[in-house]
């Protein structure tokens, strides 16, 4: 049993990493003592911990492997869904393509209706596309998926859904075969095709399925991962299955890993690979390892010396041996010397100590040193990039423009530049032989703004609007970042030009490099 606390601490200051706290303890009942210690200390950090039982991890599928093959498959049936809107059917049959590769990549749970959907919709863009009846596998993979059920079918032609038709009456011709699954750990649960499987008292489940391939799922307790395989069915004929978590990592293994990764800050890959599965998947910068350990303090030694017995000390001296009880003889000065040792020993305190390990998902390290671990330090920012869409109101009349800036941070000061497009509702007739509503926009100036999450920001600089006017300008507003990268500003001001004042705001969207 592994429990795992998961505290939160963002910090206002938008540089403080997402921090998780993973509490590594034998029993739930120690972990819940342990929590209990933590929470008198503050709860090891400003937002406090929640506990949460690593079963219940398990089971919500929050340390699964192979996360980015699971986003590939939803990614590309969602290209395919809004591909078939536009009846786009190349598209939609690369879409599906590449989400059935990628299905294959992925052991973890699906929906049904995403599994149905996913061959459907490859079946309707090849009758599309008149790929010499190749949708025919596809349909029928479809309605081995349904197995009878009438789910809910994406928009089509009347030309596909009359192939979708005849492909289930064929599928039907043949009848259903058999699927046996048995095996695994005790407690082990089966699903197939994304729906849940009844299991007998003999822990065998017998399933009459249409004729195609069906995904089987395997969960049992203890296992940190589940068991996927795809499982030909053929009609009149049963194929067995038994899941095989051999090659898989147990709760215990990752436990005893995590353990020893405390004291010796190693571990292996494979629990290396569930920890960074586990930031990734609740986007996480620093992973603490904590372990409450139990340590016995002596108290200071006494200023007590006892000599050694001379050469020439009589054996008496000692006293005559006795039996106090327990059948062992022991002399009067061997008693004073033992009741003296369990004096001592008595006062001996036990105490708690909290011994924490950073380990770092970027660089898949661990450290006992938080200064050492890279996420702790977040890397300064040396440039930003972005985009700015204004308003502006300059001799007598309203522009919109659009600006492509840089700025590059010196402390609290940061050099602000701009280089756009500005657009009048009136042209302009200012010079001979130039008549025209377009004009270029150059800022250069200074910024200040602390490093909050949301902070107030002021700047001044020279503003050049060629060829209509020159001047300076005041300016201030609010940004606020947003995914740590990105950041977004609400900007007003006011400048003196040497044609009047002109004053205006803009909106503006920038990603910190």
């Amino acid at each position: 049993m592994l429990t795992a606390l998961l505290s939160l601490t963002l910090a206002a200051r938008a540089e403080a990493p997402v921090q998780q706290g993973l509490l590594i303890c034998p029993d739930p009942q120690t972990c819940e003592e342990d929590a209990a210690w933590l929470r008198t200390l503050g709860g090891g950090g400003r937002g406090g911990f929640a506990v949460l039982d690593f079963e219940q991890v398990v089971a919500a599928g929050a340390v699964p492997d192979d996360l980015p093959a699971r986003d590939d498959y939803q990614a590309a049936l969602a290209r395919a869904r809004e591909a078939l809107e536009r009846g786009r059917w190349g598209a939609v049959l690369d879409a599906t393509n590449e989400g059935i590769a990628a299905l294959g990549r992925w052991r973890g749970p699906v929906k049904t209706q995403e599994l149905f959907d996913l061959f459907f919709l490859r079946g309707v863009a090849a009758v599309e596309l008149g790929r010499d009846q190749s949708w025919s596998w596809s349909f029928q993979q479809a309605a081995a998926v349904a197995d009878g059920q009438a789910l809910p079918t994406p928009n089509a032609s009347t030309a596909a859904r009359q192939a979708w038709l005849d492909e289930q009456r064929k599928l039907t011709v043949g009848g259903r075969g058999t699927l046996e699954l048995s095996g695994g750990p005790p407690g082990t649960h089966f699903s197939v095709n994304g729906r849940t499987v009844q299991v007998g008292p003999s822990g065998t489940a017998t399933v009459n399925l249409w004729p195609g391939n069906h995904r089987v799922t395997a969960t049992a307790p203890g296992q940190i991962r589940s068991w996927t395989v795809e499982v030909p069915v053929l009609a009149e004929r049963t194929s067995a299955v038994q899941p095989d978590f051999t090659t898989y990592d147990e709760a215990a293994t990752v436990l005893a890993a995590l353990q020893q990764a405390v004291l010796t800050l190693q571990a292996p890959e494979p629990v290396a690979d569930l920890l960074v599965a586990w930031c990734v998947r609740n986007q996480v910068q620093e992973l603490r390892l904590m372990k409450v350990e139990e340590v016995v303090e002596q108290p200071p030694p006494l200023a007590l010396t006892i000599a050694d017995p001379p050469d020439d000390r009589p054996l008496a001296a000692a006293g005559e041996a006795v039996d106090m009880g327990d059948g062992v003889p022991t002399t009067y000065e061997g008693e004073v010397l033992q009741r003296h040792r369990v004096r001592s020993e008595a006062h001996a305190e036990r105490v708690q100590r909290l011994r924490v390990v950073f380990f770092d998902p970027g660089t898949r390290r661990f450290s006992a040193d938080a200064a050492v671990a890279t996420a702790l330090r977040p890397a300064p920012e040396r440039l930003r990039l972005g985009l700015r869409a204004s308003g502006l109101s300059m001799m007598q009349r309203s522009h919109v423009g659009l600006d492509l800036g840089l700025q590059v941070p010196l402390g609290p000061l940061s050099v602000d530049t701009r280089l756009g497009l500005v657009r009048a509702d009136t042209a302009y007739n200012l010079y001979e032989g130039w008549i025209d509503q377009q004009l270029y926009h150059l800022y250069a100036g200074l910024r200040w703004a602390p490093s909050w999450t949301v902070a107030p920001f002021a700047g001044a600089g020279l503003d050049l609007y060629a060829p209509a006017a020159v001047g300076g300008r005041l300016s201030g507003g609010l940004q606020a970042r947003m995914a740590q990268d990105w950041v977004a500003e609400l900007e007003g001001g006011a400048g003196l030009m040497d044609k009047g004042l002109a004053w205006g705001g803009g909106l503006g969207l920038a990603r910190r490099f």
